[in-house]
Order: C-alpha cells, then structure tokens, then sequence
C-alpha cells in the first residue's frame, strides 16, 4: 500500500535502491510496521529486503522526527494506515 500511494513499484522498496523517493516510502513502510504492528526492528528488517535492524531504528526515528512539527504528514501516516486497515 505504501508504495502504491507513492506511484512505485512495490519490489523498488524491497530493493538497494537509495532514490529519496524509494527511501522516503521506504521509512514509511518501517514506521507503521513498528508503530502499528509493533514488529521488531530485525522483522521489519527482514520484511524490507533483509535491512540491518540498525537501518530501521534509523528511519523510524526519521519518521518520528518528522511527525513532531509537520501536521500533514501526520495526516498522511493517519490516512495509510487506514488505508491498511481497509484492505
């Protein structure tokens, strides 16, 4: 769902890519594995391409960062999950 509601292919966030829009939805996806599913960092490390668990703290904490002073990208994580929900 992620990558999708960013218009990529869902593999590219699977992938060593390093493009910031890979990485951006990439970060996301971390996020509302371990915010809302409450996966490990290892899981969720393994879930998106075999990332070190260091690599996932790193853009969670990102993600976090993020969320503090920008609203509408609170909004945006509020509506993906939904999203997830849904599905």
């Amino acid at each position: 769902m992620v990558a999708e509601r960013h218009r990529l292919e869902p593999a590219l966030i699977l992938r060593q890519d390093r493009r910031p829009d890979v990485v951006y939805a990439r970060n996301i996806a971390a996020w509302l594995l371990r915010e809302k599913l409450r996966l490990t960092f290892e899981g969720i490390g393994g879930v998106l391409g075999d990332r070190h668990h260091s690599t996932v703290i790193h853009s969670v904490r990102l993600v976090n960062q993020r969320r503090f002073y920008d609203r509408s990208f609170n909004r945006h994580l509020d509506s993906l999950w939904e999203e997830v929900l849904s599905a």
